[in-house]
């Protein structure tokens, strides 16, 4: 197993790229998501403090759809508020998944199935057990490279039928509902919050974050500008 493993590691550089490439971006996302950058709810949903929707909470990032500019103004609006509600956002994509994963049952059979099967392999890999038949150890018969290859085969069976439609569904809800919330949330929210510095946070994502706000008000600047030129 040992040979195996670097043998991919070594004769695949390109998965070898893609495994660093995921790190890095699962330790970013961690060094992001702490409580200190858990937004209220409130302020989340743009509710004021008599409990009604606060009128300009939510807005078009531009009121002219032709205009060139419109793009790189949904671009900056999505990068700041996805920057400012990252923990709120991967909150609610696994509130999504618990949705649909409980909406259905027998993708959840399913996977339980399979996980014991493997965890079966496992115990009789590590336990090195014996199943003697007329003689003869089966286990040895079926070896574990059999085992994980007929394990592999059910496991992708499972995905496609059981898992693939939920998991496309939830990505597909998740993504809808936070790519929505990311473009119509004014950015105003950020400019006038103190807590928009993360604690223990990186001075590279200190600078990213304070160029996004100064590039969303550059934006904001040249739009009243050219509407005082129509005018």
């Amino acid at each position: 197993m040992t040979s195996l493993s670097s043998h991919d590691t070594t004769g695949n550089p390109t998965l070898h790229q893609i495994r660093l490439q995921v790190v890095s971006i699962c330790a970013k996302l961690r060094s992001r998501m702490t409580l200190d950058t858990l937004r209220p709810l409130p302020q989340f949903m743009g509710i004021s403090a008599n409990l009604w929707l606060s009128p300009g909470a939510f807005s078009a990032p531009s009121t002219h759809i032709m205009d060139r500019s419109t793009i790189e103004k949904v671009k900056n609006r999505v990068n700041l508020n996805v920057a400012f509600f990252l923990t709120n956002y991967v909150l609610l994509a696994i509130g999504v998944g618990l949705v649909v994963a409980l909406s259905h049952p027998r993708m959840l059979i399913a996977i339980g199935f399979v996980l014991s099967l493997w965890s079966v392999n496992t115990f009789l890999v590590e336990k090195k057990v014996e199943l003697i038949i007329k003689g003869k150890d089966v286990l040895e018969i079926i070896s574990p490279f059999h085992r994980w290859c007929f394990l592999m085969a059910v496991s992708i069976a499972v995905g496609i039928s059981y898992c693939l439609f939920p998991l496309v569904s939830w990505f597909v809800i998740s993504g809808f509902m936070i790519l929505v919330h990311a473009t119509l949330r004014d950015p105003k929210h950020i400019e006038s919050s103190d807590s928009f510095r993360v604690k223990g946070g990186s001075d590279e994502a200190e600078e990213s974050e304070q160029h996004l706000i100064t590039k969303s008000k550059l934006m904001e600047g040249s739009t009243v500008t050219r509407r005082h030129d129509v005018v």
